[in-house]
């Protein structure tokens, strides 16, 4: 959705001027379809003037409004200033300022002169307006940012409206009610196999589905605005397509929803595409629980997280000009919300560095103390917010594109970055040299503003600096292993349970090696019948390598009989078994020495803790002293532990996957042979291992 009204009381330098030698002595007057009225906004009188042929909206002070309603084509400009004076006193404009006005308003082919014929200046502006936008999405103005304007049909809006006009109607918004909360039931009762299904969406050949899907989604969005303006009392003239950083999205320009005098009507049409999207959403979702088939669950879980999260997440954000921008701008009834808070974020940094005196543009006095510091705090949100979409898109571009990307990305950090940094240094330079005052005051306040909490942060100790990341195990742990490989085929045992020396806890199956026991059982017969018949015939050489063959054999098979026993795993010590992955292991393959649980006592636990290398003199010197335990899963720290020891070792093995990057973990690891993925795993860094204990918990 786009939507444009300009504040003249920020309007450009105007290069351009009237064509008249003496500007006072001119009558001029507005053009007929250039339509001024007065709306409440915020509590009060607003002008807004309408230029209908543009489809443009222009808010304007009171003395502005004055004067230019007071053009009527008779009058010269000198009248019109009297006039003004006349009923706004000291309000009025003085000659130059009147003159500026009127420089403005001619540029935006507001006015006329009262000799010109208005039907050949209608039919000029007219045709120039039509190249103008023909031509205006395609000026290059943004590598990042193209837009494609395509004029809409008048029986194409007719269409949509008599197909989805009813939407917006009080039986709509009940129906869209009843969808809405029915899909939700639904998929909260679908939800696990909704969370796996979401978790495949960007796998395969999803990403031609998810394109479709993306398009599709945004013109049904942009297509609601245009029905909903149209039903609230707008026209609609304009569509077409934009490449958001390369990424397609539809757009329609609703501007004359200014015209609107409800701001519930304006913030409606704002609405009207996610209200929509939500629908498409909900009805996702019905399709989801109705179909049976795996291909239609894919899709529309696509077209559920791309209606519902991504809709949400972007065009109801109002740090980003989208629909909740709009709709914020509309109820706080602040329609240039997007122009006049950066203004008032960069006056207010001006006042704080250079003082009182380098204030540029001050609030309407009549503002009240809460609005300048609402619009001073979404400005700031807006300026973090739009520095965080602007790396996460160089970091997107040079990570997606690869070589190309990283051209792109250092073109858009020099756009968006580096450009806006040289301005703000130009213009600070700029004021460092005009004036002394201004001068002093940077470098006081500068230093005190900088200079103090740099100190600080250098110098003074915080207490949340010295940190290690750790885990914790019994003291000691008993870790039951496989010895024989096989497969998982009984669990008898389960996480959390006590178990007693020699408890049976699973059993494992060994085909290959069941098959072997019987291979040698069947060899031991064989070779005691030849050795018995070598005995008998007296052929005491081959008696005796018999008896070599036959003790081989038993010592082979005493071996497998004991790699078969061990496929019975029991419990070597007595306590509390943790085995959180058991039973879910259930007829897989283990192999041999692979962890399939730990043993230990829950009174003796021990914290181990991975120092890194540039805080281990600190946490060296607290060896015996307190430390504060932060545990996951536990709402109040341990603030009782005791840090026993630093054992004098670094190392860079993974000691525990819970602390690996990989897993979530603080831990940054590489593979210990970059040549294989398959060796352990690694860290950057080296860290030193600790212990601490803690009194029962």
């Amino acid at each position: 959705m786009m939507r444009r009204c300009e504040n003249a009381g920020t309007r450009p330098t105007v290069v351009s001027e009237p064509p008249t030698a003496d500007m006072l002595d001119a009558r001029w007057r507005l053009r007929r379809d250039a339509a001024p009225r007065v709306e409440r906004f915020a509590g009060r009188d607003t002008y807004v003037l309408e230029d209908r042929r543009e489809r443009r909206f222009y808010q304007l002070g009171e003395a502005e409004f004055t004067l230019l309603e007071s053009l009527d084509g008779r009058r010269t400009l000198a009248e019109a200033i009297a006039i003004t004076a006349t009923n706004l006193g000291t309000s009025a404009f003085r000659e130059e300022e009147a003159k500026s006005v009127i420089r403005w308003a001619w540029q935006r082919d507001l006015l006329m002169s009262a000799d010109e014929d208005e039907a050949v200046v209608d039919e000029a502006s007219n045709t120039a307006s039509q190249i103008r936008d023909s031509n205006s999405g395609r000026r290059p103005t943004n590598l990042f940012f193209q837009r494609i304007p395509l004029r809409l049909p008048p029986s194409v809006l007719t269409s949509g409206t008599f197909l989805l006009g009813w939407l917006f109607s009080l039986g709509g918004f009940l129906t869209w009610l009843t969808v809405v909360a029915t899909s939700v039931y639904l998929l909260a009762n679908d939800w696990s196999a909704f969370l796996h299904d979401s978790g495949h969406v960007l796998l395969g050949d999803s990403w031609l589905w998810l394109g479709a899907t993306w398009v599709g989604l945004k013109v049904f969005h942009e297509a609601c605005h245009a029905v909903a303006c149209k039903r609230l009392g707008g026209d609609v003239h304009q569509f077409g397509f934009a490449w958001l950083v390369f990424m397609p999205v539809a757009y329609v320009d609703v501007t004359s929803s200014w015209r609107m005098t409800s701001k519930w009507r304006r913030a409606a049409v704002a609405a009207a595409g996610m209200y929509g999207e939500l629908l498409l959403a909900a009805l996702a979702i019905w399709l989801r629980h109705l179909s049976h088939s795996p291909v239609v669950d894919r899709w529309t879980c696509q077209a559920i997280l791309l209606a519902s999260v991504s809709t949400l997440i972007f065009n109801a954000n109002p740090l980003m000009r989208f629909d909740g921008y709009y709709i914020l701008a509309d109820l706080a009834e602040i329609p240039n919300l997007y122009s006049i808070a950066p203004r008032r974020l960069a006056n207010f940094a001006r006042r704080v560095l250079f003082g009182p005196s380098a204030n540029d543009g001050a609030a309407d006095p009549d503002e009240s103390l809460a609005r300048r510091a609402a619009i001073l705090g979404y400005a700031i949100s807006a300026w973090v917010w739009r520095i965080f979409v602007s790396a996460s898109i160089m970091f997107a571009l040079a990570f997606w594109l690869r070589g190309l990307g990283v051209l792109l990305a250092v073109f858009a950090a020099a756009t968006w970055l580096l450009l806006p940094a040289l301005r703000t240094t130009r213009s600070i330079a700029a004021r460092l040299w005009v004036s002394p005052v201004q001068r002093w005051n940077f470098v006081v306040r500068g230093a005190v503003l900088f200079g103090v909490p740099g100190c600080v942060m250098m110098f003074a100790p915080w207490p949340l600096a010295d940190r290690a990341p750790g885990y914790v195990e019994f003291s000691p742990p008993t870790y039951v292993r496989v010895q024989t490989a096989g497969f998982l085929r009984e669990v008898l045992v389960s996480d959390g349970q006590q178990v007693e020396v020699g408890q049976v806890l699973a059993r494992l199956e060994n085909e290959p090696l069941a098959a072997e026991i019987v291979a040698l059982e069947i060899d031991i017969a064989q070779t005691e019948i030849r050795a018995r018949l070598r005995f008998q015939e007296e052929d005491l050489a081959a008696y005796q390598v018999e008896l070599a063959k036959l003790d081989a054999f038993r010592e082979r098979l005493a071996e497998k009989r004991d790699e078969a026993e061990k496929l019975t795993i029991r419990a070597t010590a007595a306590g509390t078994l943790i085995a959180p992955r058991l039973q879910s292991r259930r007829d897989a393959f283990v192999p041999r020495g692979e962890e399939l649980a730990v043993i230990g006592d829950p009174d003796r636990k021990e914290f181990r803790i991975l120092v890194p290398q540039d805080d281990l003199e600190v946490f060296t010197d607290r060896v015996g002293q307190e430390l504060t335990l932060i545990v996951n899963g536990r709402e109040q720290p341990i603030e009782t532990a005791r840090l026993e020891q630093i054992r004098p070792r670094a190392v860079v093995q993974a000691e525990h996957p819970g602390l690996l990057a990989s897993a979530g973990g603080p831990l940054a690891v590489i593979a210990a042979t970059p040549q294989t993925n398959d060796e352990p795993l690694r860290t950057l860094a080296r860290t030193w291992d600790g212990a601490a204990a803690a009194p029962r918990w």
